[in-house]
């Protein structure tokens, strides 16, 4: 009996482990010019799905700065499109090395992660299933990721899907740190805190320009 219980306290910490994008999670990122987060701001209901509403600290055109989550089992499906939500399969938790999904289709454009390898990390005492994965894009369009995706926080490059060749101006990435009120926080093994490095004056202004243009 004792054994049982332990197994089903450890099958209800795995499933709060498996919550993806609660109210109120962060994610922090380094970038050249200015700090930059993307934050769960709210909830909505999007073709009947219960979806988290994802904003980044500011708009812009380059880059999904507003989209909408929600997961159904091992499985975050995402949207950036709030009036014609179509959703794709952004993590796939249980996949095993050699499986591939479709994170993103825009016209001719369709980018895939590939699972590599599979493994497990701890972060404040919480096991978290990871995915090393390849991301490649039908047009070669230069489809980017770190490489490795952690359960509950995502990509340690961006959140989402982006290509290189969109835009001229530069992402924010890589992931600096990830926080929420069941997790905590988590840094990315390179960072030694929350707070991006300071930014430039000299840059900013050129940056912000960019985001103007591209908002156009």
């Amino acid at each position: 009996m004792r054994q049982l219980l332990a197994s089903i306290g450890l099958f209800v910490t795995f499933l709060v482990q498996a919550q993806f994008a609660p109210p109120g999670a962060q994610w922090t990122y380094d970038h050249w010019a200015v700090p930059y987060t993307m934050t769960v701001v709210g909830d909505t209901t999007l073709n009947g799905h219960p979806c988290s509403i994802i904003e980044g600290s500011f708009f812009t055109g380059c880059w999904q700065s507003r989209a909408y989550t929600y997961q159904n089992g091992d499985t975050v499906f995402w949207s950036d499109d709030l009036f014609l939500p179509q959703f794709f399969e952004l993590y796939r938790w249980n996949a095993q090395p050699g499986e591939s999904w479709n994170v993103w289709v825009n016209g001719p454009v369709t980018v895939t992660y590939t699972v590599l390898s599979t493994g497990l990390t701890t972060v404040n005492g919480q096991t978290l299933r990871t995915l090393n994965v390849e991301a490649t894009d039908t047009q070669g369009a230069w489809a980017q990721s770190s490489g490795v995706l952690v359960e509950h926080i995502g990509d340690t490059l961006f959140l989402f899907p982006w290509l290189a060749a969109f835009c001229d101006v530069i992402p924010p990435w890589p992931l600096r740190c990830y926080t929420d009120d069941d997790l905590g926080t988590y840094l990315r093994p390179g960072s030694n805190d929350c707070e991006p490095p300071p930014t430039s004056t000299v840059f900013a202004p050129a940056f912000n320009a960019l985001i103007s243009n591209s908002d156009a």
